[in-house]
């Protein structure tokens, strides 16, 4: 899946459904592979069914205590305002009628950010970014016990204040 797609002007991939869960320059691919696979294995070990159901719109999920939260890794991305074009390359670019020159220059950082969303309450949601110093890979243990934490929050009733009579 991620293999046959093409990248956008950031570098990142583009895909038709069912979107990867991976959003990352192909150089940084295997890492966030490693990064998942490393967070699978925890998961498992402690209890909690990771599934992918088939489907178009179907989400890459970790299952802890009957709540399902979705989990992505996205790279992040320099945007930086790109260098002005000589007359000679806008000149040799405007045989295409639709081309316009890009306005902005995209640098891959190889940092990740690990998102988790419940997929019952869209307000359950974490995200864990990497440091300087402070890699994904370092953080798969704090990245378990935040899923247990959503898994937690999820399952706690919602209070809903009653709303005040009518005068």
């Amino acid at each position: 899946m991620l293999r046959g797609a093409k990248s956008d002007n950031r570098g990142l991939p583009i895909s038709a459904p069912p979107y990867p869960p991976i959003r990352a320059t192909r150089l940084n691919q295997p890492r966030a592979l490693c990064i998942f696979d490393a967070l699978f294995r925890g998961a498992e070990e402690r209890g909690f069914v990771v599934s992918w159901p088939d489907g178009r719109d179907a989400k890459l999920t970790i299952v802890v205590e009957g709540h399902a939260i979705a989990v992505r890794i996205t790279e992040r991305v320099n945007v930086v305002r790109e260098h002005v074009m000589t007359e000679e390359e806008v000149r040799q670019n405007r045989l295409d009628y639709w081309w316009q020159p890009p306005k902005y220059d995209c640098h891959p950082t190889g940092k990740f950010t690990l998102y988790m969303q419940s997929l019952e309450f869209a307000r359950v949601r974490r995200r864990r970014e990497e440091k300087r110093r402070r890699r994904l890979e370092n953080m798969i243990a704090e990245v378990l016990e935040d899923l247990a934490h959503l898994g937690r929050e999820s399952s706690r009733p919602v209070d809903r204040a009653a709303p005040p009579p009518a005068q």
